[in-house]
């Protein structure tokens, strides 16, 4: 089946720690990536559906990296949906808020060069990128794929997330949100987050890890011997 240029390709059960969803393959034919859809129970009913509209990150999710929340806001999304018996987690290959793998890392690494005085966001405009380059046109499709007609009671702290899908026609019924407690090594991140507005209560004062080792900034230029 497909929804605008989204083919659904189709689907298998897969087991998490939070029990078994299904597990619905969708391909954006035309941004060439692809979106998970992790459904658990009656999604197709009309009574306002849990979701969560998540975007992909390899530092925390594959490495275990501790300087964000992307995967404890995941794991809490799926505990949510598991103790409600129903729900949906739409999940985006949008790596570093759209602006891809490179992007991220360079992020991490002016932040932590800066020693805390570039924000997230700071280190992005140092770029000459925007704040978040994320897109949720397939979210609207994979709704008509999975027969999802119910408003989505999304969790998030984010309301540009929000309006962003609000924008896009998608039927909402408000904001869950998902406040998860600092670490030492996610504070500066997500009280950088609060600062751009991100429903997050940060206590004003805390432990923040110092990076593991001196960060340098330097130019790039040519190996010698390299094309």
């Amino acid at each position: 089946a497909m929804a605008g240029t989204v083919l659904h390709a189709g689907t298998r059960v897969i087991a998490t720690r939070h029990g078994d969803f299904t597990l619905h393959v969708c391909q954006d034919l035309t941004r060439r990536t692809y979106l998970l859809a992790l459904a658990l129970g009656a999604v197709t009913t009309p009574e306002p559906l849990l979701a969560r509209v998540h975007s992909s990150c390899v530092t925390s999710e594959t490495y275990g990296g501790c300087d964000c929340d992307c995967s404890e806001q995941l794991d809490a999304a799926l505990a949510a949906i598991a103790a409600a018996g129903r729900g949906v987690v739409f999940y985006l290959d949008q790596e570093g808020r759209g602006a891809g793998f490179v992007a991220k890392v360079r992020d991490r690494m002016l932040v932590q060069a800066s020693r805390g005085r570039l924000s997230t966001f700071d280190a992005y405009a140092q770029m000459g990128l925007a704040d978040d380059l994320r897109s949720y046109e397939a979210v609207a499709a994979a709704r008509d794929l999975l027969g999802i007609g119910a408003p989505l009671a999304l969790l998030t702290n984010n309301p540009e997330k929000l309006a962003a899908l609000a924008a896009l026609g998608v039927p909402l019924a408000g904001a869950v949100g998902l406040s998860l407690p600092p670490s030492p090594f996610n504070r500066h991140y997500l009280a950088a987050k609060a600062a751009a507005g991100h429903r997050l209560t940060m206590a004003a004062e805390g432990v923040e890890a110092e990076p593991p080792e001196p960060v340098e900034v330097i130019e790039p230029q040519a190996l010698v011997g390299a094309s």
